[in-house]
């Protein structure tokens, strides 16, 4: 069968024919492989994970780090081997006071012997014996040692012997031997602290001694001191009753007891050098008269004296 076309058909037919040829070389291209270049492929990443339904516990938060504050403690030193201090001199030890000679086997030798002082008034009575050119001997209390230090070194200074009364002049009976030895080694120390000289002379308070205190003295180089002599001045607190008993009592080699605190007392002072000098007495302290003394024995005047055992 013959197709019979017109000339309108036929030019259709050519302008199909062109867009199949068109399309047939678009079709060819579209076949053609081009290879990427490196610089042009994308870099690669982590799938992103995906949420789950189950809710895990979400970790604790990270608490912020610590500031520190600076130490207000300052820094410590490092240690460091320790010096040695040089050694301080060793201080000599204290010696007793030596004694002028008297010869008391030829001369009416007598002590004069003052308790319990020191007191505000000890330079009256320094004074008065400075006046006469007498040496005395005083036994001191050790808590008025610490209030007059000063009048007890001055006593010292003066040529008059200090010793050992206590420290609170307590009874000694009623105490114990470690009471006793504070008592007596705290006035010892503390007299010689004034003084710069050693103690060895003790008189109890009250005259008061047993073993006990015999025994103390002993260990402590204290000779006991009592009298012979008692001028009962604490009793009476009369000056012209002082002056009479003592004068009366007296004796060569005795020992006279009296007590600087009581203002009569001092008034009796120069009465009683000036009685027993009209007799030819010779005025020592109790080392001039006795001498050489031991510890632990007790004297109350010259040639007389009893030990302890």
């Amino acid at each position: 069968m013959a197709w019979v076309f017109g000339e309108g058909a036929r030019h259709r037919w050519k302008v199909l024919g062109a867009g199949l040829a068109v399309a047939g070389l678009m079709l060819s291209g579209c076949a053609r492989v081009h290879p990427l270049t490196p610089s042009l492929t994308a870099p690669s990443r982590s799938p992103r994970p995906t949420s789950s339904l189950s809710t895990s516990p979400s970790p604790p938060p990270t608490a912020p780090p610590s500031v520190s504050t600076p130490s207000t403690t300052p820094p410590s030193t490092p240690a460091t081997s320790p010096t040695t201090a040089p050694a301080s001199p060793t201080k000599p030890p204290l010696k007793p006071d030596k004694p002028a000679k008297v010869n008391c086997a030829k001369l009416k030798c007598i002590a004069i012997t003052f308790d319990d002082g020191p007191s505000a008034q000890s330079g009256e009575v320094l004074d008065l014996l400075k006046k006469e050119g007498v040496k005395a001997t005083f036994f001191v209390i050790g808590e008025n040692v610490k209030l007059h230090p000063a009048m007890v070194k001055r006593m010292a200074a003066e040529g008059h012997v200090v010793g050992n009364h206590s420290y609170t002049h307590p009874q000694f009976w009623h105490l114990s031997a470690a009471a006793i030895t504070s008592e007596i080694t705290r006035t010892s120390d503390a007299i010689e602290a004034s003084t710069g000289k050693k103690i060895t002379l003790l008189r109890p308070p009250y005259g008061q001694s047993n073993s006990t205190v015999h025994g103390i003295e002993r260990k402590l180089g204290l000779a006991q001191i009592l009298w012979s002599v008692d001028s009962l001045d604490w009793k009476s607190r009369n000056t012209e009753k002082i002056i009479k008993l003592v004068n009366k009592e007296a004796k060569p080699g005795a020992i006279v007891l009296l007590h600087e605190i009581h203002p009569e007392t001092r008034a009796a002072i120069p009465g009683v050098i000036k009685s027993l000098r009209k007799k030819g007495y010779t005025f020592v302290t109790v080392p001039q008269l006795l001498g050489k003394t031991k510890p632990g024995v007790n004297y109350s005047e010259l040639l007389k004296s009893h030990s302890s055992k």
